[in-house]
């Protein structure tokens, strides 16, 4: 028999996906005992329809409770759904994303057999919003035994949606860091918080369908999100320090990789001017790197060369 579980899902303006996000946890092989919504303050018609399915679900396991907050951000919604749970286990999933109906049976599985695991994760499909095109996100196989380690060498693996976690993890780190300034990236400083007490354990296998969204991200959010990820890595440096005796070259691959990816948002949104800024950066960190050094090149083609090479790779594309 099964911990009780928990499943907190946080929810802003998600009246047109927070449905079907419900019902594939209603459709789970192992059911949980409760889930709970936490309204983050939605202008639209969130709260009517999760109204609606707590009626359809009534006495039924398992029991749907509905929170709402004013608008705090993703952090503080995980953390009130956090702070009301009753599980022992407690499972996330974003309010566009949906789990396969095995995700819970197989990784509770794994909590039980093996106590010296905190949390447990797994891949995903993406599922493109417009196209319903998916594509399978495995990163199993780059895996090592060290997960907070990967996690610095890897990139942030751990999607939210796909996270099965005991409560303990949450009594002994705390809950997601609430600091806007890392507000897009405090999922990624929790998962390292927890890979630096707890095992962590991944399942090579899609169990989520990971909503990609057409709206993505501007020019304005762009700054935001990657602003937020230098700072998140400002803050949790120090303590790899201490932890790993490699930790010199392992944190200036990191901060290469951030930079050229800040780079290749820009160069995906034509800013090739401040791309080739941050291609710039990135090459200080890694010098050699081909992919960083091809994309700092083509930023100098001039905007209207590349524009024409973008149209032309579009096209054959078909």
């Amino acid at each position: 028999m099964s911990e009780p579980i928990s499943v907190v899902i946080p929810a802003y303006n998600s009246e047109a996906f927070i449905a079907k996000a419900v019902d594939s946890v209603l459709a789970q092989e192992l059911l949980p005992d409760e889930i709970i919504i936490v309204d983050d303050g939605s202008s639209d018609g969130t709260q009517s329809v999760v109204e609606k399915l707590i009626a359809g679900q009534q006495d039924k396991k398992p029991r749907i409770k509905y929170i709402h907050q004013t608008n705090q951000g993703p952090a503080v919604a995980r953390n009130t759904g956090i702070k009301n749970a009753a599980g022992d286990y407690i499972a996330f999933l974003d309010a566009d994303d949906r789990w396969l109906p095995a995700r819970l049976k197989k990784q509770v599985a794994i909590l039980q057999a093996r106590p010296e695991v905190g949390l447990v994760c797994s891949g995903r499909f993406r599922v493109e919003e417009t196209t319903g095109r998916k594509t399978i996100d495995c990163k199993g196989s780059k895996l090592s035994d060290d997960s907070y380690r990967d996690l610095w060498t890897q990139g942030n693996y751990v999607v939210t949606s796909t996270v099965l976690a005991r409560k303990q993890c949450f009594q002994e780190v705390g809950g997601f860091d609430e600091d806007r300034r890392v507000l897009g990236c405090e999922d990624a400083g929790m998962w390292l918080r927890i890979a630096g007490r707890f095992a962590v354990a991944y399942v090579n296998e899609p169990l989520v369908e990971y909503l990609v969204r057409t709206s993505g991200l501007n020019r304005s959010n762009i700054q935001r999100s990657y602003e937020a990820a230098i700072f998140s890595l400002q803050k949790h440096e120090p303590e790899f320090r201490k932890r790993c005796v490699d930790a010199e070259s392992v944190i200036r691959q990191q901060w290469g990789r951030t930079y050229h990816a800040w780079g290749l948002a820009l160069f995906n949104e034509e800013q090739f001017t401040q791309a080739r800024e941050k291609f710039q950066i990135a090459m200080v960190y890694r010098r050699y790197s081909p992919p960083t050094i091809r994309f700092y090149l083509l930023t100098l083609l001039g905007p209207f060369v590349l524009k024409k090479v973008k149209q032309l790779k579009r096209m054959m594309r078909g």
